[in-house]
């Protein structure tokens, strides 16, 4: 499911489409044929959000957070089991993979985020959002390589995504399990949620997670490397300019272009233009087009050339990708 990287009330009615229900107010309900459980968004004071998460899934589904200019950031708590040892990846990488897994990050609207999640899996999550405003007011910065120290990009780093402590689960657990019915819902939320992000950020600084202090990437490089990624993607029909016009364009040497786009993409350009355009070819299907009209917009050789590629990204043929609102459609995306 790809939607895009808005603030969590357009999470759950892309959900609310793909899944063919509704959602009650601002809580979306699995159906019993996909799964169980609920996703809740709870507005909090200062434009924080909360997203409350407690559900079991019946197949396997990959989800794709589309990037955005609107930025924030978003920090995730899961905790996660499964009846059998399995794989949970975040933009390819391997986060665990083991029965039950518990990790905390932070990641950038700035960036697209994937996520795919297995056949019977038991999770409980928590996901803050928060403004660039908050999140410099937190930790004393609004530079965006300061703010990237402390947050997971489209390059998953794995010092940067942290075991949930004792005291994170403890909050965690605690804010899940405030009646909805609870006079001082809100307000328990908004102070819990506020400790648990302090809690964070003192685990990112302690002395088993201490970063190092960005000595390479300055906050210059991040916004060319932007702009660098625009110009790769704003035209997905065609192939990239060559490395050596991009690297001129960036006023950089071609060594420290390719090295910088690997350190915050966490992939060649190439690569990346390659997982865009699968992951545009998504959105497209997802909207009603179909595979003949993907192919044509996205200047594919052929269907052949399109349908090995989709598969080989997604692990589905692009014929049975689930469109939003159409029951004709087959009712789960498989992967």
């Amino acid at each position: 499911m790809s939607y895009p990287g808005e603030p969590y009330e357009v999470l759950l009615q892309r959900m609310a489409l793909f899944f063919e229900t509704n959602t009650d107010g601002n809580k979306f309900v699995f159906p019993e044929m996909f799964g169980q459980g609920y996703f809740e968004l709870v507005n909090l004071p200062m434009g924080i959000q909360a997203l409350l998460c407690d559900f079991s899934i019946r197949d396997d589904y990959y989800f794709v957070r589309q990037k955005t200019d609107s930025e924030y950031y978003n920090l995730r708590f899961e905790i996660i089991q499964e009846k059998e040892q399995s794989q949970v990846l975040i933009n390819d990488e391997v986060i665990e993979n083991r029965p039950r897994q518990a990790y905390a990050f932070m990641n950038s609207s700035r960036y697209t985020l994937t996520y795919k999640v297995k056949k019977g899996m038991i999770a409980k999550s928590l996901n803050l959002r928060f403004s660039k405003h908050n999140i410099g007011a937190i930790i004393g910065s609004t530079a965006e390589d300061k703010l990237l120290a402390c947050c997971v990009t489209n390059s998953i780093q794995h010092n940067k995504i942290i075991p949930v402590s004792a005291k994170m689960l403890e909050l965690v657990m605690e804010i899940l399990g405030i009646p909805e019915n609870d006079p001082y819902r809100q307000l328990k939320i908004f102070n819990r949620s506020l400790f648990i992000t302090e809690v964070f950020f003192a685990s990112m600084h302690s002395s088993d997670y201490q970063l190092s202090e960005n000595k390479i990437l300055t906050n210059s490089d991040f916004y060319q490397i932007r702009e660098i990624e625009n110009i790769i993607t704003s035209k997905l029909d065609q192939l990239p300019p060559k490395q050596e016009e991009l690297a001129t364009l960036a006023k950089m040497s071609l060594s420290k272009l390719k090295y910088t786009f690997k350190a915050i993409h966490g992939t060649s350009i190439y690569n990346y233009y390659q997982r865009a355009r699968m992951e545009k070819a998504l959105q497209f299907l997802q909207d009603g087009h179909t595979v003949s009209e993907t192919v044509q917009e996205l200047g594919f050789k052929d269907m052949t050339n399109f349908t090995r590629n989709f598969k080989r990204r997604f692990n589905i043929q692009p014929t049975k990708v689930r469109r939003f609102g159409n029951s004709s459609q087959q009712h789960q995306e498989k992967y």
